[in-house]
C-alpha cells in the first residue's frame, strides 16, 4: 500500500511539473518506478503508456486550439517515431545496470544544462526548415527519438532543446505568445 501511495504522489508531482513546463514527467516518474523495484524494461513500458496518454491529451488540446504548426509537427513525428521504436528495441538488449547508468548520466546532464541555460527558448524565430538544414534537423530528431525509446527520462526536454537550438534562433524576433 505504501508503494502505491508513493507512486501516486510521485506521478502527481511529475505530471504537475510536466504541465507547467511542457515536459519532464520522465525525470521524476521513470526513476521512481525503478526505485520502487520494477525492472528497467517494465518501468520503461509503464512510463511509456503514461507518456502516450499525456501526449495524446496534449495533442488533442493543441489541435482544438490550433496552436500546432501541422507540417512541422508531422516532420517531427516522422523523424522521431522510428527512433523511438529502434531505441526501445535496443535498450531491452542492453544489461540493466548499463541502462540505469546511462539514465543517471542523461538526467545529470539535463540538470546541469538547465542550470547553465535558464533562458533557453524565450524567443521564437524559425530557421532550418528547408533542404539540407531540414534533413540535418530530422537526423537530430531521430537521435532524440532513439533516446526517448531507450532511456526516456528527460528526453522531452532534449526534444525541446533540440527544436530551440536547431529550428529556432535565440536572437530576439517575435514573442512566443504571438
Amino acid at each position: 500500500m505504501l508503494d502505491q501511495l508513493i507512486l501516486f504522489v510521485a506521478s502527481l508531482a511529475a505530471n504537475f511539473f510536466s504541465a507547467l513546463s511542457g515536459g519532464g514527467a520522465g525525470l521524476i516518474q521513470f526513476p521512481m518506478l525503478i526505485f520502487l523495484g520494477l525492472p528497467f524494461g517494465v518501468a520503461l513500458a509503464t512510463h511509456k503508456v503514461a507518456s502516450v496518454a499525456l501526449g495524446l491529451g496534449a495533442t488533442l488540446r493543441h489541435l482544438k486550439e490550433s496552436h500546432l504548426e501541422r507540417r512541422f509537427s508531422l516532420i517531427i513525428l516522422g523523424a522521431g517515431l522510428p527512433g523511438v521504436v529502434l531505441g526501445a528495441l535496443t535498450i531491452l538488449r542492453i544489461p540493466e545496470r548499463a541502462a540505469m547508468l546511462a539514465l543517471g548520466v542523461l538526467t545529470l546532464g539535463l540538470g546541469l544544462y538547465s542550470v547553465f541555460k535558464p533562458r533557453l527558448g524565450l524567443e521564437h524565430a524559425p530557421r532550418n526548415r528547408q533542404g539540407a538544414a531540414l534533413a540535418g534537423g530530422m537526423a537530430g530528431l531521430f537521435v532524440v527519438g532513439f533516446l526517448n525509446g531507450s532511456i526516456t527520462s528527460g528526453t522531452g526536454l532534449f526534444l525541446t532543446i533540440w527544436l530551440i537550438r536547431y529550428s529556432a534562433s535565440t536572437t530576439p524576433a517575435r514573442s512566443l505568445t504571438r
